[in-house]
């Protein structure tokens, strides 16, 4: 299945945004590592790398590659990280947003 013309015009901004979301999750993390008072300045670094690592994996699967015929699959995959609000896939088709129910189950 292609994403209709109308949703491919609305995916960039959403996918935009769904990348925004995970970038500031892993900031979030990192912010987190850092204020450890509990852990040694190694200690952290080792974390924060794992943790950059993990969510390089996840990035690279969700959003690497930008074309319609990957659109559908991205959008799952941002769904299912829960990267956007549900709100936010109400102004996809009604195609678009039954395919992602679909792949949600």
């Amino acid at each position: 299945m292609h994403i209709p013309e109308s949703d491919w015009k609305k995916f960039r901004p959403l996918r935009d945004k769904a990348l925004a979301n995970l970038c500031d999750k892993v900031l979030t993390a990192i912010t987190a590592t850092t204020a450890n008072d509990a852990l040694s300045s190694h200690q952290k670094y080792l974390k924060i790398y794992d943790e950059i690592q993990h969510y390089d994996e996840q990035i690279g699967l969700i959003f690497d590659g930008y074309s319609r015929s990957l659109a559908l699959s991205q959008l799952a995959m941002i769904q299912s990280h829960h990267l956007l609000e549900p709100e936010e896939f109400a102004g996809l088709s009604a195609s678009t947003r039954e395919y992602l129910a679909q792949c949600h189950l």
